[in-house]
């Protein structure tokens, strides 16, 4: 096992138009991040970024999760120290099997004193099997993946 430290890193947009070639985004405000094996492993520990939490109440209210078809409700603690997802963050990314390095894209549908609704993309960071068995094709610019 690599020693080696994973820090989640993010991203915050006022609006998704300020990355216009993601096409899945809808122009509400978002945040990215990437998870960590303390996000999506026993701890389950979801802090949302410090600057996105300005649009979001400054209370504990219920935070609806959308992702694909399914809703899951978490409580959102508003702390200003901390603001975070309770413990039932761990059945979101149990059931949507979360991984370290992961990618999450948080977009804000609704936000109101009463609660708030994200919707939730999730880009997984294993490459397709097609180029997993390539071996080194695509590893470096010397060495591209030919699609023909």
């Amino acid at each position: 096992m690599s020693s080696k430290k994973i820090i989640a890193s993010s991203k915050v947009g006022q609006k998704s138009e300020d990355i216009e070639d993601i096409p899945f985004l809808c122009g509400k405000p978002y945040f990215d991040v990437v998870l960590t094996p303390t996000m999506v492993a026993p701890r389950y520990e979801f802090t949302m970024p410090l600057k996105f939490t300005a649009q979001l109440p400054t209370s504990n209210v219920i935070a609806v999760l959308k992702y694909k078809r399914t809703a899951w409700e978490v409580l959102y603690a508003g702390s200003k120290a901390k603001p975070r997802f309770n413990r039932k963050w761990k059945y979101f990314a149990k059931d949507n099997k979360l991984r370290a390095k992961d990618a999450c894209v948080f977009e804000l549908l609704e936000s109101s004193s009463t609660g708030i609704k994200l919707k939730v993309h999730i880009l997984r960071h294993a490459l397709p099997l097609q180029f997993q068995i390539l071996g080194p094709a695509g590893s470096s610019s010397e060495n591209p993946v030919l699609i023909e």
